[in-house]
């Protein structure tokens, strides 16, 4: 099912795995089993104000305070705003820079003009229940992510694209609109840098990449279920002695080359 009225506080009262929960799989059983929600973040509110200030900007208020986080002032700022996001004046800025850029950019601008931000999916995955929160999907069915980043240069992007397994993240979202009945052909990332002059770059991510994130959902989703089944939950460890290697680079490092005289 497909959604596109959802809040995001009603989509976060439904039942159902996510990726945030799902990737702890990815460290091992036990970090999935006694995962946490993560404490609100100033990284976390910029996140959320730079989507809905590109994506949806009729979603919610942005105010900004100035003073002290702390005291009655404080809290009585938060009371008056509880339904808004409390920003500093310099995440205001940034947030307002970045919206202006995607804005600017030819790519970025056409892809985001015509179809639905912030759709809620509700699907499957090998009989266990999925819910997802989708940031744009085009008219044709198209995913658009959206990404801020410190380096959005492609060499460091691509790293940074593996190491937070985002490859696992679009792969398990085109998931939940082909099984919505959505082809879901293309899936684009729009990364923005956090900093000025706040540069977007448009990445179009290869069916591999794609693929490779696809395994990596069904691995956790089959290991989730044999967990559930041994009622185990192993560590990092699997229960085993590991042993330690040193990565390749550090063997020689810094070390003068071995040379030896040898009897013929």
């Amino acid at each position: 099912m497909l959604d596109y009225n959802l809040t995001f506080d009603e989509y976060l009262a439904l039942p159902g795995e996510h990726f945030s929960s799902i990737k702890e799989m990815h460290r091992s059983p036990a970090h999935y089993r006694s995962r946490v929600r993560p404490a609100d973040s100033d990284a976390l509110r910029t996140g959320r104000a730079l989507h809905a200030a590109i994506l949806d900007p009729a979603s919610i208020k942005i105010v900004e305070y100035a003073g002290v986080r702390r005291g009655k002032e404080w809290n009585a700022f938060q009371q008056d705003h509880a339904d808004e996001l409390i920003l500093t004046p310099k995440q205001a800025v940034d947030v307002r820079g970045m919206r202006a850029s995607v804005h600017a950019h030819r790519h970025a601008s056409r892809l985001l003009r015509n179809g639905r931000p912030e759709v809620t999916a509700r699907f499957e995955v090998d009989g266990v229940p999925f819910k997802a929160r989708l940031d744009f999907v085009c008219t044709d069915s198209d995913l658009i992510e959206v990404k801020s980043t410190r380096d959005n240069h492609p060499q460091q992007f691509e790293r940074e694209f593996a190491r937070r397994l985002y490859h696992a993240q679009v792969a398990l979202y085109r998931m939940a609109l082909q099984a919505n009945g959505l082809p879901c052909r293309k899936v684009y990332s729009i990364a923005i840098c956090k900093t000025p002059p706040f540069e977007v770059v448009v990445y179009d991510i290869s069916e591999e990449t794609i693929e490779t994130g696809a395994r990596w959902v069904r691995d956790w989703v089959a290991r989730l279920k044999e967990c559930e089944r041994a009622r185990a939950w192993p560590g990092i460890d699997n229960g085993n002695i590991l042993t330690l290697r040193i990565p390749d680079w550090a063997i020689s490092d810094g070390l003068p080359d071995i040379e030896g005289d040898y009897d013929e």
